[in-house]
């Protein structure tokens, strides 16, 4: 699958918030990896292996006590996608005629017990549970993502501001120094003397003779 997405610069450094979110990124890409342990205990290999790719982008991402903030654009758009993905299977499941609670009750113990994966109640209502809060970490890795993205692109705006107003402020003295040595009026003469000299080289007098429009039909 391809999305297009418009060119993104982002400084290779990473920036005060996104240090800050590290600790929080850690935090949530621990209850992803609980959400994988949920998926291959309910069997579902290909969508825990999946989810398990995406725990190893992370670690990625946070290595080196750093944050590598291209990857983490990267990570958290495909976290939002994995999240609502799991959000409508879920919904999928629970909206069945023949499904069971998300969080089931005792009645419903000897229904788990026979199905083709035999669950105690208590494991069907704390999978379930992993499931919800891992839904929720991938939704909120996605959004820490955005807010860090979009904190380094402030940030690298503003210090682009700054070295612009530098230079300028460096470049001002150097302006008044020299128009502070040019001497008075020399500029208005310069310029006097040009048009003076323009004006010497094309004009040319009038050398021509003049006749009068029926002069000569008067002296007949």
């Amino acid at each position: 699958m391809v999305i297009p997405l418009p060119s993104v610069s982002v400084t290779p450094v990473p920036s005060q918030c996104a240090l800050k979110s590290r600790p929080w990124l850690f935090a949530l890409t621990f209850l992803v990896l609980l959400h994988v342990v949920e998926m291959f205990w309910f069997r579902n290999i290909l969508g825990g292996f999946l989810m398990l790719v995406l725990v190893f982008v992370g670690i990625y991402t946070l290595r080196e006590r750093s944050v590598d903030v291209h990857c983490l654009i990267i990570w958290g758009m495909l976290c939002f996608i994995n999240g609502i993905f799991s959000m409508i299977e879920l919904i999928h499941r629970t909206v069945q005629p023949d499904s069971i609670p998300i969080f089931a009750g005792p009645r419903w113990a000897p229904i788990l017990a026979n199905k083709r994966i035999p669950l105690k109640l208590w494991e069907w209502n704390m999978l379930n549970a992993i499931n919800l809060v891992g839904i929720v970490a991938l939704c909120a890795i996605s959004v820490v993502s955005f807010v860090v993205f979009k904190k380094s692109v402030n940030d690298m705006v503003e210090q682009d501001e700054q070295e612009t107003a530098a230079l300028m402020q460096a470049t001002q003295p150097r302006r008044q120094t020299a128009s502070n040595n040019t001497p008075p009026g020399s500029a208005a003469g310069d310029g006097q003397a040009g048009l003076a000299a323009a004006g010497g080289s094309s004009f040319q007098p009038f050398s021509g003779a003049g006749n009068r429009v029926g002069g000569a039909e008067e002296s007949d």
